[in-house]
């Protein structure tokens, strides 16, 4: 696979985290003002830095 091969398929597979991430930022500004959000939300912030991660280490 060519470089810019690789830059295209990251580029491709960081759309979806991009939504994602979009998509759960109403979540993470409301979870913290519940029981127990705080957890839920450094959880869901741990996932979503797991999934980049993997991503991006997966794309060399």
């Amino acid at each position: 696979m060519t470089s810019c091969q690789r830059i295209a398929v990251t580029a491709l597979a960081l759309v979806p985290v991009v939504m994602v991430t979009a998509a759960t930022l109403p979540a993470l500004v409301v979870l913290p003002l519940l029981p127990d959000g705080a957890a839920r939300a450094s959880a869901l912030i741990d996932r979503l830095q797991r999934w980049t991660a993997t991503i991006l280490t997966s794309s060399r």
